[in-house]
């Protein structure tokens, strides 16, 4: 029995046609060189790709243990429908599955470049990169069925992680990084790491990572990196004047992990200094995609509108039908609180004798 262990869409617009890239596991040949391998297939649906895999293995593919599931940026902006109406009509598929939307030209590209050389299979290696999340907080995770609800739900717009190829070593890797956003099956942009991270932020699902501070002290600059331990945030709706407001305060707790610079920063005023500074990053950051999501987008993925759902269901009444328009001239007002317990091991930073 072959077991997939991943799966990638592309589109063929030309042809109209749609192209299935399968990463395949024989655990029976398991430490040899035909454990696992890639199969293609072409359809003029996502169905008929699946079961015209079988002209290419010889035998029906087990699809029980497949956890990789990546799209490409043409499927996605065409529409996932077919693609998750197929999946959830076959008994063996597992609803906990992730989607990811490529970054590159081709989703088949992310398993028949990017087989790692620690596991031999791209879908093993992104899994591993996947457990890590709450340690790396550049993407959100999200597995089909919870894709699914999102995107029957009134108001907020759903998203999926991102996934490309990283060049930057002697073997191209799968890496996850990044956020795809949807307004109901069809993809309308995408947010960077960094945006992500805020994103995170705002809907309180940030577990840890690390975050830069540029601290400027008398013109001049050093760079502080802090680790994050524990973060709450807290969303509420006020309605006044006819006008809703969303007031978001994060309150962040972080360590101390890499001083570029000499400055102490268990000194109390410079350990100020750096609060300060971290605060106004954090905010600065937390505005930007917010702006960026309401221009570019029109598409609450902060899920304001289940705030305003909850907190004031005549309110939201009153606002749904022209929500979107709303929410690209919604007020967000942001407070942020960084709390410094310390910094690691060591007390003071690392001074050289000239």
């Amino acid at each position: 029995m072959q077991l997939v262990t991943a799966a990638a869409i592309d589109y063929d617009g030309g042809n109209d046609k749609y192209f299935v890239t399968v990463e395949v596991f024989n655990p029976q040949h398991m430490g040899s060189h035909d454990s696992g391998g890639l199969l293609y297939s072409t359809g003029e649906s996502v169905f008929d790709c699946f079961r015209n895999l079988i002209l290419r293995s010889g035998r029906r593919l087990y699809w029980g243990h497949t956890e990789i599931f990546i799209v490409s940026r043409e499927v996605a902006e065409r529409s996932l429908l077919p693609i998750l109406d197929i999946l959830f009509r076959d008994a063996e598929v597992r609803d906990d599955m992730l989607i990811f939307v490529a970054e590159e030209d081709n989703a088949s590209d992310i398993l028949r470049l990017g087989r790692h050389k620690l596991h031999g299979l791209a879908g093993f290696h992104i899994e591993d990169v996947i457990k890590a999340e709450s340690s790396i907080s550049k993407y959100r995770r999200m597995p089909a069925w919870k894709f699914i609800q999102s995107m029957y739900a009134q108001g907020p717009a759903s998203t999926l992680p991102l996934i490309k190829l990283d060049r930057s070593g002697e073997k191209e890797i799968p890496k996850v990084g990044g956020t795809a956003v949807f307004e109901g099956d069809k993809l309308v942009g995408t947010l960077d790491e960094t945006e992500t991270r805020s994103l995170l932020w705002i809907l309180d699902e940030l577990k840890g990572g690390v975050f830069v501070v540029p601290v400027k002290d008398g013109g001049k600059a050093e760079e502080v990196t802090l680790e994050i331990f524990e973060s709450k945030t807290d969303t509420k709706a006020v309605y006044a004047g006819n006008q809703v407001t969303m007031k978001i305060h994060v309150e962040t707790t972080v360590n101390i992990e890499e001083i570029g610079g000499t400055t102490d920063y268990m000194d109390e005023k410079k350990m100020m200094h750096l609060k300060k500074d971290g605060e106004a990053r954090i905010e600065k950051e937390i505005k930007n995609v917010i702006g960026k999501v309401q221009r570019e987008f029109a598409a609450d993925v902060f899920k304001f509108s289940t705030v305003i759902q909850d907190e004031m269901p005549k309110v939201w009444r009153e606002i749904e039908p022209n929500w979107h328009e709303t929410f690209k001239k919604l007020p967000v007002n942001v407070q942020v609180t960084l709390k410094i317990r310390g910094s690691a091991l060591m007390g003071k930073p690392i001074k050289i004798s000239r």
